[in-house]
């Protein structure tokens, strides 16, 4: 083997190493952010569910608060 070929070869060598480190970065990068998004979305999910209620109790609160001044007119009278 010529000197030449065994620059390339090593050359070639420390190209796939970096190769290699660089796709198991990419995909432990990839796990962790496949990760943040599976908790993103049940933390969404979550939220939905509370903001739900809390629509609902604004709902029947409201409601209350009509019937509670509507007394209030009667009272009055």
């Amino acid at each position: 083997m010529t000197e030449l070929e065994t620059h390339l070869l090593n050359a070639l060598k420390r190209m796939e190493q970096q190769f290699s480190e660089q796709l198991k970065a990419s995909e432990k990068a990839q796990a962790a952010l496949q990760s943040m998004f599976e908790r993103t979305a049940e933390d969404n999910a979550t939220l939905l569910k509370q903001v739900s209620f809390l629509d609902n109790r604004v709902t029947v609160l409201s409601e209350q608060l009509k019937q509670f001044g509507n007394l209030y007119r009667q009272n009055r009278r």
